[in-house]
């Protein structure tokens, strides 16, 4: 078991680094281009082969059930008693609404898995509802991008505490939107707390003309802005989430009318096509929007053809190198500090990219959370391979690391809330599936 090495570095490199995912929202697309959505995009997914088969649901094994309990570990070790939040990265109290929602994930998948008793269990989730129905909202409209989770002050990208926030992300309150929704069906006696918690928030801000709508201060003027949110697969899942809650997100729940299809390795994989040039936003394909799709939600027909690609994809250029090949959005333990390792990113194969943009294929690394979450879904000898090989690196008494770096297979130390609470999803659907399930999406 590999020594814990506390990810918390008190520098300006580093909280810009943490804060990325929720700085720019997955992608935000200035509102002033335009972009004509094309439903003939799709072309040629019709010659694509069958999707892969997906994995059965089984008991989990004792070595399954002490991958759980060392997921659950980080959460235990990293929960603020005084509002319920928990740290996105160890020891540094901060987090997105996207490790929010992580993290009611990681709590209905523990109390199910037998982790969590229902007593603690239910004064989590309601300690968690009490904040949400009581913490500040920006413009009193929708929960700020980012929270000390010690006071649950509004914060900036430093963790600096700002009066007016910075903005909100479509794309992190889709998840909080379908975590709630997993929280309601595991425990519907948490009905009037779940419909306490969020009676405030503006859900139709979130939706225009059937787009992701997000918000954010000029840097200049500090004016706020609303802007079109969201790229491939995050887009989709977001939409698909928002959707259970009545909203009519349903140009951007469909793929069809930006998605090309580009080689990789021989093999066709699904790519944004609105450009990174034109759009002042990186443009991604990776495991982490379709991973957390299948776990959560389940897979429509054309996400589970796409998820396919991607996954063939990997394992190609593992057949064809030899290099362990498993990419996703992940913390990264130096500068930048995080990173989109994606099949395809900005038009590129098998790059990692910071959020300007920057590539850092030094630090390409191999996902851990990304591994588990293909290996429950498809079951497939190889993502199986890359679990087994990166768990022997990655084991802390506090949680799971991130991964390994591609180059030298030494950890990445980067121990965070997202990495073991997607462990902890992709067990609960080896043994239940889809912590909402589709027939009640």
């Amino acid at each position: 078991m590999q020594t814990l090495i506390r990810l918390y570095r008190p520098n300006l490199a580093f909280l810009l680094g943490l804060c990325a995912a929720a700085a720019l929202a997955f992608f935000i697309e200035r509102q002033t281009a335009e972009f004509s959505y094309d439903p003939q995009s799709q072309r040629g997914f019709e010659s694509l082969p069958p999707p892969l088969p997906l994995a059965q649901q089984f008991p989990l094994t004792e070595a399954d059930m002490q991958a759980a309990r060392t997921a659950w570990a980080y959460v235990a070790a990293n929960t603020q008693w005084d509002t319920g939040f928990v740290n996105a990265v160890d020891g540094y109290p901060s987090a997105t609404l996207w490790d929010l929602g992580s993290y009611i994930f990681a709590l209905v998948s523990a109390n199910r898995l037998g982790l969590v008793e229902d007593s603690e269990f239910d004064r989590r989730a309601r300690l968690l509802l009490s904040s949400l129905e009581t913490m500040p909202l920006f413009e009193g409209l929708l929960p700020n991008k980012a929270y000390d989770t010690r006071s649950l002050a509004m914060v900036d990208y430093t963790n600096a505490a700002t009066e007016g926030g910075v903005g909100w992300s479509a794309i992190d309150l889709g998840r909080v939107v379908a975590a709630l929704k997993a929280l309601r069906l595991h425990a519907p006696r948490l009905t009037p707390e779940i419909d306490a918690a969020t009676q405030r928030w503006a859900f139709d801000a979130l939706v225009e003309n059937g787009t992701l709508v997000g918000a954010a201060r000029d840097p200049d003027t500090g004016a706020s802005l609303r802007l079109q949110e969201g790229r491939l697969g995050y887009e989709q899942y977001a939409a698909r989430a928002l959707m259970t809650a009545g909203l009519g997100a349903s140009r951007a729940a469909s793929a069809a009318g930006v998605v090309r299809w580009t080689e990789v390795e021989g093999i066709p994989v699904p790519a944004d096509r609105r450009s990174h040039h034109r759009f002042d936003a990186i443009t991604t394909t990776l495991s982490e929007p379709f991973v957390l799709m299948g776990l959560e939600m389940g897979w429509d027909d054309d996400a589970w053809r796409e998820a396919s690609q991607i996954f063939r994809a990997m394992q190609s250029r593992h057949l064809r190198t030899g290099t362990l090949t498993m990419l996703s959005e992940d913390h990264v333990d130096e500068a930048p500090f995080f990173l989109y390792g994606a099949v395809l990113g900005n038009g590129e194969p098998w790059v990692a990219l910071a959020e300007d943009g920057s590539r850092h294929d030094a630090l390409r690394s191999v996902s851990l959370k990304a591994a588990f979450g293909w290996e429950a879904l498809l079951g497939a000898p190889y993502a199986e391979q890359v679990k087994s090989e990166v768990m022997a690196k990655t084991a802390t008494p506090s949680g799971w690391l991130a991964g390994i770096y591609e180059s030298d297979s030494r950890p990445n130390t980067a121990l965070t809330l997202n990495t073991n609470a997607v462990i902890l999803e992709a067990l609960h659907y080896k043994m239940f599936g889809p912590l909402v399930p589709p027939g009640r999406i």
